[in-house]
């Protein structure tokens, strides 16, 4: 039987912790964590149409999140085609938004830009600001971004096919951290620690090569050779097939039916390692199998996943996945961008389809709506 097809691990550098400059019994060491980068990039077509919207008139762009070391913010952009007031007519409005109350407050550097037609970044602007923690809805802008006589100028180029794109460059500072230690009892010399990813590298090794497996996994004509040990260590699933007299335990070998190869083939690489290449990519088919085997740290990754990356083209479908599989972030999110693009999702073709065997999930959309303020629903209906 051949061994499983190997697939490339890296691993990232040991970073050392920083220690004062003197010998001490005890230290400690306090620094600040790397600030956080994220950018997302907003285009909007037909803008010298919009720039025609009445003053005030906003767009929304689609929540992104970003993640820190503890905690994720959703965040947007509000655009005023046609300025905020009427002071700022004649010019482009842009605020970046806070969406949600947070632990505590978020210290920001950021700077908006237009993308011309060569993909080149211009009239950048640029601020800093602390969102605060108990605003659910803080945001920090420019009322005149930019003006419709610079978007409209044609040798600068601003508005390639007539679609408006800025992108949003997020830089979150660091908090504080210390680190305490102790320093080495006199005399004793103590074996450099390998880096724990060495484990994951191993088991890697021995997944992929298929050494010592005493059982096989198939799935859609393809065999994964494994070990009972590992699978029922990680899986309360596998422990419970391979602990009892049952058919999988006595013939060594566990048919699945209702998932893919490939998606099974990354559930049992996260099995043995516990990561997963390109995740964003396969979070909505792991997470039925991370249910199913009762991954729950798969499930977790998942789910994280899948908020990072939900739009209009897909937050009904990931609101019904959700759904099935009880991942209660993905659907309370899902639900939460529903509401605040209503108007958009509901003008999407086939919508009401992908919710016809799914009555309970329309009801809470619609109670979801109906408990939004009358101010709010002025502005999305």
């Amino acid at each position: 039987m051949a061994a499983n097809t190997s697939s490339k691990t890296t691993s990232k550098p040991v970073t050392a912790v920083k220690k004062p400059p003197i010998p001490a019994a005890s230290w400690s060491f306090t620094d600040n964590e790397p600030d956080i980068k994220f950018d997302h990039a907003w285009s909007i077509s037909n803008f010298p149409k919009k720039m025609e919207m009445e003053n005030g008139e906003e767009l929304k762009s689609g929540v992104f999140v970003v993640k820190t070391k503890d905690r994720t913010t959703d965040w947007f952009m509000r655009i005023n085609p046609n300025g905020e007031e009427k002071s700022c007519k004649g010019f482009v409005s842009l605020f970046l938004y806070k969406d949600g109350v947070c632990e505590v407050p978020i210290n920001t550097d950021i700077i908006f830009s237009i993308i011309d037609k060569d993909g080149t970044k211009t009239r950048a602007k640029r601020c800093e600001y602390q969102f605060d923690k108990n605003l659910p809805s803080d945001n920090r802008g420019f009322a005149k971004f930019v003006s419709h006589t610079e978007l409209k100028h044609p040798s600068l180029n601003l508005l390639p096919n007539d679609q408006l794109t800025i992108l949003c460059e997020i830089s979150i500072t660091g908090d504080s951290i210390t680190h305490n230690g102790t320093s080495k009892p006199p005399g004793r010399h103590l074996k450099e620690v390998k880096p724990l990813n060495k484990l994951a590298i191993d088991m890697s090794t021995i997944f992929e090569s298929g050494k010592f497996a005493d059982c096989t996994i198939n799935c859609e004509g393809r065999e994964f050779l494994c070990h009972k040990n590992i699978l029922s260590a990680r899986s309360t699933v596998f422990d419970a097939m391979f602990s009892h007299d049952m058919e999988e335990n006595k013939r060594g070998k566990v048919d699945i039916i209702d998932l893919d190869a490939d998606t099974v083939y990354d559930m049992i690489a996260y099995i043995y390692s516990e990561k997963v290449p390109d995740l964003s990519t396969k979070a909505a088919y792991l997470l039925s199998a991370a249910e199913k085997y009762d991954l729950q740290e798969l499930k977790t990754m998942c789910e994280i996943a899948l908020c990072e990356n939900i739009a209009l083209d897909n937050v009904v479908e990931l609101l019904i996945l959700a759904d099935l599989h009880s991942a209660a972030s993905v659907r309370s999110l899902a639900l939460k961008f529903i509401v605040d693009n209503s108007r958009e999702v509901t003008a999407q073709p086939g919508w009401r389809d992908k919710l016809r065997n799914n009555p309970d999930l329309m009801a809470d959309m619609f109670e979801a709506i109906s408990q939004i303020p009358a101010s709010k629903k002025q502005r999305i209906a």
